[in-house]
């Protein structure tokens, strides 16, 4: 029971971990996809020190959409232009 109760903090606090590294890694990227209509290339992404292991976590979680390969767009940007 004891080992149960201990993974099970374990895994909690790794999921704060992950979410709040995913939240310092969508606003670095903000830096770059405020100007780019939402999108960052793996490349930029790089130079931020944010990995395609994170991107692709990120896909994983909602947050970015992949559009191509090393293509990605913030998931809040809108598709279309609104008429």
């Amino acid at each position: 029971m004891t080992q149960i109760r201990v993974l099970f903090l374990v895994c909690n606090i790794d999921l704060i971990h992950c979410k709040h590294e995913a939240k310092a890694a969508l606003r670095l990227l903000a830096e770059i996809t405020a100007y780019q209509w939402g999108m960052v290339t793996t490349a930029q992404a790089s130079t931020l020190d944010i990995t395609r292991v994170d991107l692709s976590r990120l896909v994983d979680g909602g947050h970015l959409k992949r559009l191509a390969h090393g293509v990605y767009m913030h998931s809040g940007t809108p598709g279309r232009p609104v008429r």
